[in-house]
């Protein structure tokens, strides 16, 4: 009988992400760089656009837009009590052509502070359900690169 309760414990906690694998089904909203990497590729050749092309080629609008949606983060983790500080990852982030963010994928570097992936996928999660690019493009586009928390802005003027 301990052995038939031990079975349904393992399979409730497992089935999830077997189905997952199974279904080879698309990628959840936030996702973990590295898993289901079929998936992931398939997604990558679906945004063949990047930040830089959704800006027309402008850097310094690529970059004055991305750290806006860095800052734009860090205020909505202190608003609801998410510490960020010290976190670092990876991560590629997926806009539609509207600038709603439709995947997060990330992988916390080995120098970040130590934080449960579960609690910053809920969080990233949270924040993209609120949050809306100011880029649209006529192609869907995507982004990848290190971020740091806290984000630090100088801006040298010309």
């Amino acid at each position: 009988m301990k052995g038939i309760y031990l079975f349904f414990a393992f399979a409730t906690c497992f089935a999830p992400f077997s189905m997952l694998s199974a279904q080879e089904s698309a990628l959840p909203k936030v996702f973990i760089l590295g898993e289901e990497e079929q998936v992931y590729e398939k997604l990558t050749r679906d945004y063949e656009e990047t930040l830089l092309g959704a800006c027309d080629g402008n850097m310094e609008l690529a970059v004055e837009k991305w750290l806006g949606m860095m800052q734009e983060m860090e205020s909505y983790a202190k608003k609801i009590r998410f510490e960020l500080k010290g976190v670092k990852l990876w991560v590629h982030v997926f806009w539609n052509t509207d600038g709603t963010l439709e995947h997060i994928g990330f992988r916390l570097r080995p120098d970040s502070r130590n934080i449960r992936p579960e609690e910053l996928g809920a969080f990233l999660s949270s924040f993209m359900n609120r949050y809306k690019f100011p880029v649209a493009h006529e192609k869907k586009y995507s982004h990848y690169v290190g971020v740091t928390f806290p984000t630090f802005l100088e801006r040298v003027e010309k």
